[in-house]
């Protein structure tokens, strides 16, 4: 069985992170408006994209830092974090 090396399996993270919110910019501006009163901060349609969207920015620049300088870098170190910040 051939094997994904680490430089390239760590792409796998973005590009989820992209997938997933972008189903998150399709669909969460109308569960919001649905739910008003039960969720205590409801921003705009375009401040959830925006945000979304630095999100998924951040993604691709951690895994490109963390591509760029190896299994010991500040870029692996924050792509962790994003993956799995409240462990």
């Amino acid at each position: 069985m051939r094997y994904l090396r680490f430089e390239r399996l760590q792409w796998i993270f973005p590009v989820a992170i992209t997938l997933h919110n972008g189903e998150e910019a399709l669909t969460m501006p109308g569960w919001l408006e649905a739910h008003r009163g039960q969720v205590p901060l409801s921003p705009g349609p375009e401040m959830l994209r925006g945000a979304l969207l630095v999100l998924v920015i951040a993604a691709y620049g951690v895994t490109y830092l963390s591509a760029r300088r190896g299994r010991q870098s500040l870029g692996l170190t924050c792509c962790l974090g994003m993956r799995w910040p409240c462990c």
